[in-house]
């Protein structure tokens, strides 16, 4: 077999060239593609002659699973049943980009990227076909970074070469897997950090009372504490690990302080709430949020008839149903049972929100 090569342009490549490669991946071909982090090769997924020929060129066993390769943020919906939350966020933030995400499909996960290459990007579009584009490489050597290297390891061997100039990253793209729709994990760092994929998955907690000046920032606090305890981490770097934790109240005044008994007494525990400014719950809030936690039957009700769809992720800090009873109007020992309770219901939330119950 003698390997075509076509040279293009990576920005205003020549339709002919992107239509002859499309249906070289089509009729079952292997083409060697360029994209922003190594040359791939693409492959028709659902051609098992074209698959063996994978295998054999990689030299891995022929049932190892490829990352599926795609053109719009469209074909994302079509490949997995339900997407979660994260994985969009992932996607919407770094997607045309070097992140393969792996999707958690039924009792599988499904390999996904969109290239950041124009060229990869539109011989896939082209094409109509599902393509995987595992990197141009045997198994036990670096991955090709220019088309003289693909055709160093594959002359003679592939249908067809792209040459759109050496790549621009030079490393294989960030894997990040997703057992399920809570818990992910970085398999492969890339350019792309595990430290900016937490920064973008972060599981929300918003606690909800009415002012937001005692019991929600209570919570708000002893929740980071315990959160941070839990994963062995310090405060600061709860984000990090995947968590924030806000709260804001359902009548709350905008930029007011937290009130001065709760500051007093949250400060023999080693917290500081002065800093605390009031905010109200908007739709914004809930929306963004994985949890919205109510420290009172009013709370929850006043979400969930304001925002039907968010009904799911509302619920009582207190499971059995009772409220956190407001201390707001009474004295310093009223403050300090407050705290007393919010501080059990938080311990006993704590296993909930690191999907260690249900």
């Amino acid at each position: 077999m003698k390997t075509e090569t076509l040279i293009v342009d990576s920005t205003e490549p020549d339709s002919r060239s992107l239509d002859r490669a499309a249906l070289v991946l089509a009729e079952g071909g292997i083409v060697g593609l360029p994209t922003e982090t190594v040359y791939g090769l693409a492959v028709r997924a659902d051609h098992k002659e074209a698959m063996a020929r994978l295998a054999e060129l990689k030299e891995e066993r022929g049932d190892k699973p490829y990352s599926i390769h795609i053109a719009d943020f469209e074909d994302l919906d079509e490949l997995v049943s339900e997407v979660p939350a994260g994985c969009r966020q992932l996607a919407e933030k770094y997607w045309p980009g070097p992140l393969t995400i792996i999707i958690p499909d039924g009792g599988t996960g499904v390999g996904v990227r969109m290239p950041a290459h124009q060229v990869a990007r539109e011989v896939i579009r082209r094409s109509g076909v599902c393509v995987i584009c595992p990197s141009a490489n045997p198994s036990n050597q670096e991955p090709a970074t220019s088309a003289e290297a693909v055709l160093k390891y594959f002359q003679g061997r592939l249908e067809l070469v792209i040459d759109a100039g050496p790549t621009l990253i030079k490393e294989s793209s960030t894997v990040v897997v997703f057992k399920n729709h809570l818990e992910w994990e970085v398999v492969r760092e890339g350019l792309i950090s595990r430290r900016m994929i937490a920064n973008t998955v972060c599981q929300t907690v918003l606690f909800v009372c009415t002012g937001n000046s005692c019991r929600s920032p209570i919570a708000e606090h002893l929740c980071r504490r315990y959160l941070a305890q839990a994963l062995g981490c310090e405060e600061s770097k709860l984000q990090e690990q995947g968590y924030r934790v806000i709260s804001g109240g359902t009548a709350a005044f905008p930029g007011g302080h937290a009130s001065q008994h709760a500051i007093d007494i949250m400060k023999d525990g080693g917290y500081d709430l002065n800093d605390h400014m009031t905010r109200s719950v908007t739709p914004e809030m809930v929306d963004q949020a994985n949890w919205v936690i109510a420290l009172a039957r009013r709370h929850q009700e006043s979400i969930t008839s304001l925002m039907p769809n968010a009904a799911g992720k509302v619920r009582m800090l207190d499971l059995s149903g009772l409220d956190v009873e407001d201390p707001v109007s009474g004295d310093e020992r009223d403050y300090r049972e407050c705290v007393k309770t919010i501080d059990h219901l938080i311990k006993e939330l704590i296993p909930f929100l690191l999907g260690r119950n249900s």
